[in-house]
């Protein structure tokens, strides 16, 4: 689906019902992980009453992270729909933390986790090339597969693949849940926007008719108060266990690509002109996602990551309005603070939970090999992509080889996802060496071969798959400094470089003669390009293959202007 699809986009308002079906619907979404810290508490031997409260805290983070998502201002939030929920990525490494040192250590190791994303969103404008688009697409598929198993298991109700059993109730449930979902979306009309919810109702009745769900689960709800404030303050109690920090990190880094992926998602399919990603807005989602992470820590709420789940939702039904997004925020929030409906996910079967998620995984899935076939695959990004996969699937498929690692190794080889991020960020760095491309010509500025240059140009465009914004302002640039070139009477001829990297046009004229002071602009509105840096200097190498002048026995200085175009 791309823009043209979209029944409402980004800023578009629904009608006031639509929005508060649609925000109900993308809380289901938002809550189908809120197992996970019951999952992790468990591991300690929380249960019982207990649930009610980490559920509430759970679900207040989600809701607060939402809305800090969905605004639209100078520093936070993305402007889209693009919900937060508890991310699964920090699974393995948050019951390590909880197992070493009780709650204490896992908010406080949460806290330490959401600084470093603060000051990763910080510094993403320098660091992104580390992470292009192929380690975010890799990230994004792994982070897919990587749910397909507690998903099965979840759906069947089984406690590992290898005790499922086809005839459980718990599957038939969890199928009734998912077919519905899947009709709906594909031969219903209005309807289709509802899918999910619509799916989840006829999860809850066929698990009623199945006995899945028992009137004693329906009596918690009943017997729940109407109103109570659950949540918690952390902050004056929390520990710090810092050789458990680059796990926390690598998680981190793992859960911040898969929202890089998600905000990519938002930004096609609300542009029909989308070509590449929106850097600003990427950084600012980091930026959001890290205050949402430092604020779930306080109440007592663990890691919270971009949703890309309700995203592929929001494009698969066609709103993508972000006024949805801060209506399920809001909703989520209350929701919190109502024990009933809070009692309500707490008594949710785990099949129609897996369902749920069976139903966004494949959109998720799908979204990372979108991700990927973008990336202009060459042969780096074959092995960068392939070994980091196999890596993943490894872990997943094997994790009884890595006993034997220190528990800070252990926590990082155990997880899927981040051993799959953590092979990708050094892949790309070690095969990044030698990665710019380079080409040059020389040109006579006063006896320009103008059909050579545009020749040149475009063989260059073609075989380096240069984007179309730097196809249509580079040759300008080119042509207005040479112009300059000629107008100061530079004599003999100019060395053009071109040094280009996916992220950067790197521009370069050596010439002998004295520097010149000039200003490049775009020739459309006659303003100096916002994303082009002019830098002349002098050159401090001698350049072999260019002549050098001589004027009254001093020799003329050799200069080189060097322009950046950055995508």
């Amino acid at each position: 689906m791309d823009a043209s699809d979209l029944i409402y986009n980004a800023d578009q308002k629904p009608p006031f019902f639509s929005c508060i079906m649609l925000g109900l619907q993308h809380c289901l979404g938002m809550a189908s992980t809120l197992v996970l810290p019951l999952m992790i508490f468990s591991a300690i031997g929380i249960s019982g009453g207990k649930e009610a409260a980490l559920i509430s805290g759970s679900m207040f983070a989600v809701g607060f992270g939402t809305l800090l998502m969905c605004l639209k201002s100078r520093f936070v939030g993305t402007g889209f729909l693009c919900p937060v929920l508890c991310e699964p990525a920090f699974l393995i490494v948050s019951l390590s933390a909880i197992q070493i040192g009780g709650p204490d250590l896992l908010f406080g190791m949460v806290l330490i986790a959401a600084i470093f994303q603060v000051i990763f969103a910080l510094l993403y404008p320098l660091i992104r090339f580390l992470f292009p688009t192929e380690v975010s697409g890799i990230v994004v598929l792994m982070v897919g597969l990587s749910l397909v198993k507690p998903d099965l298991i979840y759906s069947t109700g089984s406690s590992s693949l290898n005790a499922i059993h086809l005839a459980s109730s718990e599957l038939i449930t969890a199928s009734v849940t998912l077919a519905v979902m899947i009709c709906v979306l594909i031969w219903g009309k209005a309807s289709s926007r509802y899918s999910m919810l619509l799916g989840v109702l006829a999860g809850l009745a066929a698990a009623t008719w199945q006995g899945v769900l028992l009137p004693s689960d329906f009596q918690k709800v009943l017997n729940a108060p109407y109103f109570s404030w659950n949540i918690g303050f952390a902050l004056p109690h929390m520990k710090f266990d810092f050789s458990l920090a680059l796990s926390f990190a690598i998680a981190s880094i793992a859960m911040l690509l898969k929202g890089v992926g998600g905000i990519i998602s938002c930004q096609k399919v609300n542009s029909t002109s989308w070509e590449h990603p929106e850097q600003n807005n990427i950084r600012k989602m980091l930026f959001t996602n890290g205050l949402s992470n430092v604020f779930a820590s306080i109440i007592g709420g663990i890691s919270l990551g971009v949703a890309n789940n309700n995203i592929a939702l929001s494009c698969a039904t066609g709103i993508t309005s972000r006024y949805v997004g801060i209506i399920a925020g809001v909703t989520m929030m209350l929701f919190a603070l109502l024990p009933k409906i809070t009692m309500l996910f707490v008594i949710m079967p785990k099949a129609i939970i897996g369902a749920t998620m069976l139903f966004v995984t494949s959109y998720i899935i799908v979204s990372g090999i979108q991700i990927l076939s973008t990336a202009n695959i060459d042969t780096r990004k074959i092995f960068i992509i392939g070994l980091s996969l196999v890596a993943g699937l490894v872990v997943e498929m094997h994790p009884e080889n890595f006993p034997k690692l220190p528990a800070a190794l252990r926590n990082i080889s155990e997880a899927p996802i981040i051993m799959t991020t953590l092979t990708a960020i050094i892949l790309n760095l070690l095969f990044s060496i030698g990665r710019s491309q380079l080409a040059s010509l020389k040109i006579n500025p006063t006896n320009l071969d103008q059909a050579k240059l545009e020749n040149f140009l475009n063989e260059r465009w073609h075989r380096w798959h240069v984007s179309t914004a730097i196809k249509q302002h580079a040759p300008n640039i080119i042509y207005k400094f040479l112009q300059e070139l000629a107008a100061q009477h530079i004599q003999g001829e100019v060395l053009l470089q071109l040094s280009y990297t996916e992220y950067q046009l790197t521009i370069s004229f050596i010439y002998a003669g004295s520097i010149i002071d000039t200003q490049i602009c775009d020739t459309e509105n006659q303003q100096p390009l916002s994303n082009t840096k002019l830098a002349l200097q002098q050159a401090k190498a001698s350049f072999t293959d260019l002549k050098t002048y001589s004027s009254q026995n001093t020799k003329t200085q050799t200069c080189k202007a060097q322009i950046n175009l950055v995508q």
